[in-house]
């Protein structure tokens, strides 16, 4: 995810950098949208925890 936020990929060949445009725009779209399902997660999570008697 780091890398595809950056432009880059990883394949067998080692870190490249994505030519193309378009899909290194999708992939950047997709990094930026897992990382926002992770942090709502995680405060749903928080949430639950605090909300739970001790």
């Amino acid at each position: 995810m780091g890398l595809a936020a950056r432009g880059a990929r990883n394949m067998d060949s080692g870190v490249e950098t994505i030519e193309d445009v378009a899909a290194r725009n999708r992939l950047k779209a997709q990094a930026r949208e897992l990382k926002m399902q992770a942090a709502l997660v995680a405060i749903a999570l928080l949430v639950v925890v605090l909300i739970l008697p001790g």
